[in-house]
């Protein structure tokens, strides 16, 4: 299967370098679907939500539910979006929606210094 934006997958992030994201975990696509005819995937990872989180802009809430997949309340971690093989791609677990997935653009956007205006 080919990942689709608001999707959410399990993905394998080892191995890892310094503060990278470890381990498997759920990881959000926030990639236009179509984009690149190359087998990549742009994706910002889902981490459990913690106090700490609660302090950074970038970090979108998530609560768990039957359409998510999540078991846990949850971040999406905005600032560390990256650009994944399909390899590490392990299963579709659910999907978001859109709101939420454009919520999660945006702080993306924030983090690289762009400024969303509403129109």
């Amino acid at each position: 299967m080919t990942p689709r934006r608001g999707e959410v997958w399990l993905a394998d992030f080892e191995p890892s370098v310094g503060d990278e994201v470890r381990k498997a975990r759920p990881v959000l696509v926030i990639g236009r679907n179509g984009l690149c005819p190359l087998r990549l995937a742009i994706v910002c990872p889902i981490r459990t939500r913690k106090h700490a989180h609660n302090r950074y802009n970038w970090l979108i809430a998530v609560s768990p539910d039957a359409n998510n997949g999540l078991n846990k309340a949850s971040s999406v971690d905005s600032f560390q979006v990256r650009c994944v093989s399909f390899k590490r791609m392990i299963r579709k677990i659910g999907e978001l929606d859109e709101e939420k997935v454009a919520t999660v653009a945006q702080a993306v956007a924030l983090c690289v210094g762009f400024q969303i205006k509403d129109h």
